[in-house]
């Protein structure tokens, strides 16, 4: 796939994920500015987790959630959870996230 075809469908899946999360009661998700010139932005911005959002044949959840966590980490903003959001073409999307994170939401539920 060519790189704009794949920035296209990239953006496409951002978008729709924010649309996703926003019928499911985030009233404030919405597709993060993108910048190529190296400064990040989750793809989905949401006021608990830093998104990363992947699709493609055959993504990658791991890498996409060390991004994550290595964009979060860079702007100082721990108070976000980062999680990766992948769909692999004709699949369902799946949330990845570290299992302290996961923990912490667990927790948060049970009080």
């Amino acid at each position: 796939m060519s790189g704009k075809r794949s920035r296209d469908k990239g953006a496409g899946w951002e978008r729709e994920l924010a649309k996703i999360l926003r019928e499911a009661g985030f009233a404030e998700a919405k597709r993060g500015f993108q910048s190529r010139s190296g400064s990040d932005a989750p793809d989905v911005v949401l006021s608990d987790f830093w998104v990363e959002a992947k699709v493609g044949a055959r993504t990658n959840p791991k890498k996409a959630l060390e991004q994550a966590t290595d964009a979060e980490r860079d702007y100082d903003d721990t108070s976000r959870i980062p999680v990766a959001v992948t769909r692999d073409d004709r699949k369902k999307a799946m949330v990845t996230m570290w299992l302290t994170d996961w923990i912490k939401l667990g927790l948060k539920w049970r009080t």
